[in-house]
């Protein structure tokens, strides 16, 4: 009886795991509030395997491009670029996906401040 259970956990891990980077892929939205007022955000996303592609748009700013994007279980990371100062500084974003939701919080520089979450919602 114990085993019965120990092979339906592991089913249940790994069919969790593969929702999670399948149910990944496709068109997020979200929001976050500035200064100015409600900033959109877009991330549209590609998964194979636990590799993420797609790219990001955060309000007017252009559209960039994804990089070093991976999923794990239900934790997603990808980094990004912005202008800071005349410099290109790094993104690092990170966050964990439930369901049709995306929690992300973003890291400016490295080591640097994090932003608040932002609650991203599948786009139909």
């Amino acid at each position: 009886m114990a085993s019965n259970r120990s092979v339906f956990a592991a089913i249940w891990v790994v069919s969790a795991a593969v929702y999670a980077q399948s149910g990944l892929a496709g068109k997020w939205t979200g929001e976050e509030q500035s200064r100015g007022g409600t900033v959109p955000i877009v991330l549209q996303l590609s998964v194979n395997n636990s590799a993420v592609t797609g790219a990001v748009t955060v309000g007017e700013n252009p559209t960039q491009a994804i990089s070093e994007g991976k999923i794990d279980r239900n934790i997603l990371t990808f980094k990004t670029a912005t202008m800071l100062n005349g410099k290109e500084v790094p993104v690092l974003w990170e966050g964990e996906v439930q369901d049709n939701q995306l929690t992300l919080v973003r890291t400016i520089g490295t080591g640097g401040r994090k932003l608040p979450p932002i609650a991203m919602r599948r786009s139909k």
